[in-house]
């Protein structure tokens, strides 16, 4: 359609030509006859016809031409808030989720506006609107919009070597989208409809269509999908009545199926599951009761079961948990009472507290948390007073920004449904 308007746009401009042209002769010859018309009837046509298709195109691909960024100071216009409209108008403005890109840290508030922690200021500042989700591995960053329109920027790393090489810039390659996950070789989307698609490497089969081929566009892979996530060898899927499925390779039994076979076939590994988490070679999958199980390899203590050996089966390590992370080889879960536990790969503190290199079981580092990020250079904090703190590599943590936010005791919960006071290690 594109195509088509900036041809229709160029032969626009050649009978506005041809049209002028004719005129002028027309004007020195004293002709009385009026110049003709023709060429400036079709010019107008043409030109018009081309900002009609024009106009449809960017509707269909949801670009604006003119997105201006509603960029505030967020302390500062909570504040003024605060006091001029009082804490129910001013809650909306807090952050209520945080997420880490690379080395970028971000928030996203009620409003769904993003922030970005400035690189050489200890300031977040406004960088898009519209947004529910940040995410990505090293080369691939992908963007939620609120619109459901899922935004690529990078590049998926296999195809660097591949005959097609697959790089976006703002790219929509999808809508109608309310959940995704990637590795740096694969993605994972669901939409509104529960549907899952995928594209990416699949080496392994982790794409779950049953075959080992690469996908350089996003195909079909099943309905009713509550959750899934994929990482570079494998993959596991949930569906809405809460049963598990894996797919891709399982030299360290990391699907939970009790074998250590590989498979580019979904296989059904359990029931009553709410979400999952993989990483290279292991598998986190949290319960709708809050039962945190594990599996596959633990040469860095990612499977928090005190260092146990890999097992051919998922083995339960907490219980009483709202959400699970993985970032490389270190792993954090967060318990419905606001206690923040860590375990595996803690090089250089990335693990946010001062211990070995490797920690084997699940190690509490923070309480009163209502979200928190994971990233290769350490934790970061959301607090339920919406404060936002990040790790240091001498295991403290400071604060990046702080409201003194006046939040209702009964808004500073997720979730009250569970009533854990702890979880219990097994």
């Amino acid at each position: 359609m594109l195509k088509v308007s900036i041809i229709l746009f160029v032969t626009a401009l050649f009978f506005l030509v041809i049209y002028a042209v004719s005129s002028s002769k027309s004007k020195q010859r004293k002709n009385k006859k009026k110049a003709p018309r023709l060429t400036g009837v079709i010019a107008a046509l043409c030109l018009t016809c081309s900002v009609i298709l024009c106009v449809i195109y960017l509707k269909e691909k949801n670009i604006k031409i003119f997105n201006r960024l509603n960029s505030y100071d967020l302390p500062e216009k909570y504040t003024s808030t605060l006091a001029s409209d009082g804490a129910d108008k001013a809650y909306s403005l807090l952050p209520i989720n945080v997420f880490i890109q690379n080395n970028d840290i971000y928030f996203i508030n009620s409003e769904n506006d993003c922030f970005l922690k400035s690189q050489t200021e200890n300031i977040f500042k406004t960088i898009l609107n519209d947004t529910s989700y940040i995410g990505g591995e090293k080369t691939l960053k992908t963007t939620l919009k609120t619109d459901g329109d899922l935004v690529l920027d990078g590049f998926f790393l296999f195809s660097k070597y591949d005959e097609e090489y697959l790089e976006y810039s703002n790219k929509v390659i999808a809508d109608n989208v309310r959940s995704c996950s990637c590795s740096d070789n694969s993605l994972f989307y669901i939409t509104n409809d529960n549907k899952l698609y995928a594209m990416g490497f699949n080496e392994y089969g982790q794409l779950c269509d049953t075959t080992v081929k690469n996908k350089t566009s996003p195909v079909f892979i099943m309905d009713d999908v509550q959750a899934a996530d994929i990482s570079d060898t494998h993959a596991m899927i949930v569906d809405k009545f809460g049963t598990l499925y894996a797919s891709g390779d399982n030299s360290y039994s990391q699907l939970g199926n009790k074998t250590a076979i590989s498979t580019t076939e979904l296989t059904k590994v359990m029931q009553g599951v709410k979400d999952v988490k993989v990483g290279n070679y292991f598998s986190l999958v949290l319960t709708v009761n809050g039962e945190l199980y594990t599996a596959g390899i633990n040469d860095k203590g990612q499977l928090g079961n005190n260092g146990e050996e890999f097992k051919a089966q998922l083995v339960q390590i907490l219980s009483g948990v709202e959400k699970i992370a993985i970032n490389g080889n270190t792993c954090a879960a967060l318990t419905y009472s606001g206690e923040l536990y860590v375990w595996g790969d803690n090089t250089a503190c990335k693990a946010g507290v001062v211990q070995d290199d490797i920690i084997y079981s699940p190690l509490k580092i923070q309480e009163n948390v209502y979200d928190f990020a994971l990233g290769s250079f350490g934790v970061v904090v959301l607090n339920k007073d919406r404060n936002i703190l990040l790790s240091a590599q001498d295991g403290s943590f400071s604060a990046v920004i702080d409201f003194a936010a006046q939040i209702p005791e009964e808004l500073k919960d997720k979730n009250d449904f569970y009533a854990f006071e702890s979880p219990d290690k097994v």
